[in-house]
């Protein structure tokens, strides 16, 4: 009896931290852009707390005072969805919004209202990113520092000093990743930019960057040291994605040569998207020098054969990485079919479901692969992820709480095909 008890009342502590802890990450508002080339804004979608669902009608646009871009397909015309080749256009820290300005190469800075999350102030003016083609933007709340990845003919990364005043540009150059982009706009997917983000503590900044088979080059995880005071190593390490024992080149068969979307897990794990496998690599960074990384190994077999953690996914493009602390869970969303799949990175990368998007909320793709658009940026609050529909022009809501997803809600926002980035203030 006396066991029984004290079983009852550790369920009812358990219930009341987690209970406390959702209380803590309950989603504000839900932010994208249009990343228009003839004015990019900034979508604000307010989140009502008490119905725990999007509010279509509290939606404002906010002008960044910059344009927005497209880059060139294979067949060099503008491409219509993710025309950045990118995650993270957007990013949202305590009341802090930046977004980037692919069209003009600027980066703005938003102030976001205490009591109206979708009402923002641009803060100074958009700052020279000192490079191309902007796509990605991180934020160290630490630090007090922001980091964008250019991803033109002049790529690399370029970090500000962020105040009430605005951005304070800490580089005179940006550090190159060495795209090797002929012109601007790129052309990709292939040798472009693709993420860029601070790990939690906010000691390392991690980007990935895609890798070209006809151009011999490989993708790779570039890794950069961040000191106490906030400052970013003008240098990288790479974490080069492997491969098999064929020679680079055309024809060649890669593993891992187009890192896209990435989730820091926790401060010295990775999780990355990667449509050239159409699965996901689990990155592990060196716990004794943070500038040592590799892709660690998992026993596959009683008999004892051991393979990478490269595991496949059941998606056409898995490009946009997310990560919930409350169900330590990544997520991968799919650009073709349409398709979320959870997985479990601290556990060999072991698949827990999939969830159909396009059939849970009949949304109606594309017929060829050039116009699917199934889901790009994604994003998790919570036991809630949020996924960007640019086809629909909608977000995906949906709930994780109960050991596989369920469909929350699809807010139908009128977002434009061109949408890019998703970011959720708590």
């Amino acid at each position: 009896m006396g066991l029984a008890l004290l079983a009852a009342l550790a369920a009812t502590v358990c219930d009341a931290r987690r209970e406390l802890s959702m209380m803590k990450v309950m989603p504000r508002a839900v932010y994208t852009q249009t990343n228009d080339p003839a004015g990019n804004h900034v979508v604000a979608i307010m989140f009502n707390a008490s119905s725990g669902m999007l509010a279509g009608s509290m939606t404002t646009r906010t002008p960044t005072g910059g344009m927005g871009a497209a880059g060139l397909g294979g067949n060099g015309q503008p491409v219509t969805a993710d025309g950045l080749f990118s995650q993270g256009a957007v990013a949202v820290s305590g009341s802090w919004l930046f977004a980037v300005n692919g069209g003009s190469n600027t980066l703005s800075l938003f102030r976001i209202s205490d009591t109206d999350p979708t009402s923002l102030m641009l803060v100074g003016t958009p700052a020279d990113t000192l490079g191309d083609f902007p796509v990605s933007v991180t934020y160290s709340a630490k630090c007090k520092t922001a980091c964008v990845l250019n991803g033109g003919k002049r790529d690399g990364v370029t970090c500000f000093g962020v105040s009430a005043t605005g951005l304070k540009p800490l580089d005179a150059s940006p550090r190159p990743v060495g795209l090797g982009q002929a012109a601007n706009p790129p052309t990709g997917p292939p040798s472009t930019a693709s993420q860029i983000a601070f790990n939690p503590k906010g000691d390392i900044l991690a980007v990935t960057i895609k890798g070209n088979l006809t151009a011999n080059r490989l993708g790779y995880i570039g890794l950069y040291r961040v000191s106490k005071t906030g400052m970013v190593s003008r240098t990288q390490t790479r974490a080069y994605s492997i491969f098999t024992s064929q020679p680079a080149g055309a024809g060649a068969s890669m593993i891992g040569f187009l890192p896209f979307g990435f989730a820091w897990v926790d401060d010295r794990t990775l999780s990355i998207s990667d449509p050239s496998v159409g699965g996901a690599v689990t990155l592990c960074i060196s716990s004794r020098d943070p500038m040592i990384a590799s892709i660690p190994v998992y026993k596959t077999d009683m008999a004892g054969g051991y393979a990478p953690a490269v595991f496949m996914l059941p998606e056409a493009a898995p490009c946009w990485a997310a990560y919930s602390d409350a169900t330590g869970c990544a997520y991968i969303a799919d650009a073709g079919a349409g398709v979320l799949a959870e997985i479990m990175p601290k556990s060999g990368g072991k698949l827990r479901s999939v969830f159909n998007v396009t059939s849970a909320f009949g949304i109606t793709l594309g017929s060829t692969p050039a116009n699917t658009y199934g889901l790009l940026d994604t994003a998790a609050a919570g036991e809630l992820l949020f996924s960007l529909s640019p086809r629909s022009g909608s977000v995906v809501v949906v709930d994780v709480s109960s050991g596989s997803m369920m469909p929350r809600q699809l807010l139908a926002a009128g977002l434009p095909v061109s949408s890019m980035g998703l970011a959720v203030a708590c």
